[in-house]
């Protein structure tokens, strides 16, 4: 009987530390999501205040343009970002946008081979990352984990990520499980 016992206080710690570990990671999660937020909030309205109504199309389009071929930098005088950095923002999330799209489809592909018969797919990131990789797409650091998070907050995706006893993320130690709203 004090075995028992034993092993059911054990079990009990053990599940209140994992408990604690997923509650840190989750808030930090939470925080970094509400960063990004932010920082795409701002990045939105400082290219709406780069445009300005009364202009043509054409000169919209001009100006975009030799704002892509302009150098970064930001001047201390104009007060903040140029238009440069606005453009090279732009084209960070268009690019950040293919790769999404790509991982999605490389996860439904993956929940297709993986679904058993009247359940859900799974998959993992590690075998999307991969397969990413073998296909010759370039993903920097941090952008997978920043899209699979973006899925699993629009519910195109379930599954918890693994974190280590201090409360950082394992790499590709994601489950990537089928919404059954999905099927």
């Amino acid at each position: 009987m004090g075995e028992l016992r034993e092993e059911l206080d054990t079990e009990r710690t053990r599940r209140e530390m994992a408990e604690s570990t997923l509650r840190k990671g989750m808030d930090k999660e939470r925080r970094r999501r509400e960063g990004a937020e932010r920082e795409r909030d701002d990045l939105r309205r400082e290219l709406y205040a780069l445009r300005e109504p009364r202009q043509s199309p054409e000169t919209v389009e001009e100006e975009t343009e030799r704002a892509e071929r302009a150098p970064l930098c930001c001047s201390r005088r104009s007060g903040g970002r140029t238009a440069a950095v606005v453009a090279q923002g732009v084209r960070e999330r268009e690019i950040s946008m293919d790769l999404k799209t790509k991982i999605m489809a490389l996860i439904e592909e993956g929940w297709d081979r993986n679904r058993p018969p009247g359940g859900v797919g799974t998959t993992d990131s590690a075998t999307i990352y991969t397969r990413l990789l073998a296909e010759g797409v370039d993903v920097s650091p941090g952008a997978m984990a920043r899209i699979l998070e973006d899925l699993s907050a629009e519910g195109q995706i379930i599954g918890a990520q693994a974190f280590d006893t201090e409360g950082r993320q394992l790499h590709g130690a994601r489950a990537i499980i089928e919404p059954e709203w999905r099927l």
